[in-house]
């Protein structure tokens, strides 16, 4: 898979797919990079694969993953203007992503699904200026 995103004007629907692709999936903590003279965020995300998309009586799309089929991509966010990560626990090397990259129109978020005392143990926070992101799968 190969997406590459550039631009100001995105329609909800893609920033949702974008989370279908990633959703259910880990973040390899270790391999988070970021360049500040670049602006740019790089890290690596193992994936499930989708299986198929299911529509509901309301019309809501369900996505169905196969459940023990992961793929490694590569995530990557240019024109970053502020970068926070927040990890509670140093000794984790990947976490489970609660929903996926969250992208918005400036902004985009992960976070963990794990907890410690009632607080998430690891979120990213990326904004930027305008959205520039590319997903690579690394074969």
């Amino acid at each position: 898979m190969y997406i590459k995103l550039n631009g100001k004007d995105f329609t909800g629907n893609v920033f949702k797919e974008i989370a279908s692709q990633t959703g259910k999936g880990k973040i390899l903590i270790d391999s988070i990079k970021y360049s500040e003279n670049d602006s740019i965020v790089e890290f690596i995300v193992k994936r499930r694969t989708i299986d198929k998309y299911k529509s509901n009586y309301f019309g809501f799309i369900k996505v169905k993953y196969k459940s023990n089929d992961f793929l490694k991509t590569k995530v990557q966010f240019k024109n970053v203007t502020l970068f926070n990560v927040d990890n509670k626990d140093k000794s984790l090397e990947e976490v489970n992503m609660l929903f996926g990259v969250k992208i918005d129109s400036n902004e985009a978020s992960i976070s963990s699904v794990e907890e410690v005392e009632g607080e998430t143990v690891f979120s990213i926070s990326i904004k930027y200026s305008s959205l520039d992101l590319t997903l690579e799968d690394i074969l």
